[in-house]
């Protein structure tokens, strides 16, 4: 039975042009024989449909049709969750496999919290502090009685705060009630990735690690002033060199430009604004704060290439599939090289692409 969707997903890779790449066959095959993992490749790989085609699978090859949360994917941002949602729910769609997708984040409205409480969806996209919101409700065991595996998406990004120790308190509860759940790991950037899985999967637990996609490479470059005198020694938002941004921006080529707090990046965006008069309907803010309505319709017009130029912040440097990106700015440090090179993963954003990164100190 499984081999029949494992083909039906082969064909609808077959359809938009692809093929399914070695890492992803290992992943889904190891999922099907009861392996939990590490999926450790670069990013615009295709690491989401590695981890979510094999419990889809499952699901579908199940003749009993289970109530309740079948697959929990987690993730760090909203902006990534309500991404992710709409990637998996297009094979589903597609095909029309009787599997029901849904998001639970603070954008959730209450109408919609209820509604998947009272008839939960197969496979649930949500966020630590959603998930241990959910945990806490009293219809909790019956929700979850027949999850069968969790996905860690982006999990560098919280191994090691105190966001990753809530992940992993949830873990354990739903390990607690369920001892054969199946937990799956994304990254493109971890460091140790022995240590990673120890903290994701557990430590007696039946795991792989899958590291073989192709390589991605990276051109940085940096934008170095003519002079350095007066250059602050810390701090500063980098607002002087702002004619040195003008000039090395293109117009034809859409851009990210990441800053690291949403002070900065309203006034990078406002700076943009007086500088190019004429950029000002294809210039847009993205930080967390602003209204999600806005923050939708801004991300919707980067993937169609309406908007060439966005200011943002860590809102969209996760995962979030934005093809027409060309290019990433990084005004200012970007605090480490991991994170440099999870946001240099915007531009380009698909298998074997070469990410073009413009980096700006500003002291």
């Amino acid at each position: 039975m499984e081999e029949i969707f494992i083909n039906q997903v082969e064909s609808w890779f077959k359809a938009k042009g692809w093929m399914p790449s070695t890492f992803q066959r290992q992943s889904w095959n190891a999922f099907l024989e009861g392996a939990s993992g590490l999926i450790q490749v670069p990013t615009g790989s295709g690491k989401t449909f590695a981890a979510v085609m094999g419990p889809i699978v499952r699901i579908l090859s199940d003749k009993q049709q289970k109530e309740g949360i079948r697959l929990l994917y987690i993730t760090p941002l909203r902006a990534l969750s309500r991404d992710l949602t709409l990637a998996i729910r297009e094979p589903i769609d597609s095909m029309g496999w009787p599997i029901r997708v849904a998001a639970r984040n603070g954008d959730t409205t209450s109408t919609e919290r209820t509604k998947q409480l009272k008839n939960p969806p197969q496979i649930l996209v949500t966020t630590p502090e959603s998930l241990s919101v959910l945990l806490g409700n009293p219809k909790a065991i019956n929700l979850f009685a027949n999850l069968e595996s969790v996905i860690l998406d982006e999990w560098h990004e919280l191994i090691g705060s105190k966001r990753g120790t809530q992940t992993e308190l949830a873990l354990s509860w739903l390990r607690m009630n369920n001892r054969q759940l199946q937990t799956w790991a994304l990254s493109a950037t971890i460091g140790n990735p022995v240590q990673a899985s120890e903290h994701a999967l557990g430590v007696k637990t039946k795991k792989i690690l899958i590291n073989c996609a192709p390589k991605r490479s990276i051109s940085i470059k940096s934008i170095i002033p003519d002079s350095i005198n007066g250059f602050p020694w810390s701090g500063h938002l980098g607002l002087r060199r702002y004619e040195d941004l003008i000039a090395v921006l293109d117009v034809s080529k859409s851009t990210l430009l990441f800053t690291n707090t949403r002070n900065q990046s309203e006034r990078w965006h406002q700076c943009l604004r007086f500088a190019c008069p004429a950029m000002e309907c294809a210039l847009a803010l993205h930080h967390s704060a602003i209204d999600r309505s806005k923050r939708e319709w801004i991300e919707e017009q980067m993937k169609n290439g309406q908007l060439r130029w966005v200011v943002c912040t860590s809102s969209l440097d996760l995962g979030v599939d934005f093809q027409p990106v060309e290019r990433v700015i990084q005004i200012g440090s970007p605090k480490n090289i991991a994170r440099l090179i999870q946001r240099a993963g915007r531009s380009a954003h698909y298998p074997e692409g070469k990410s073009e990164v413009l980096f700006m100190p500003t002291n």
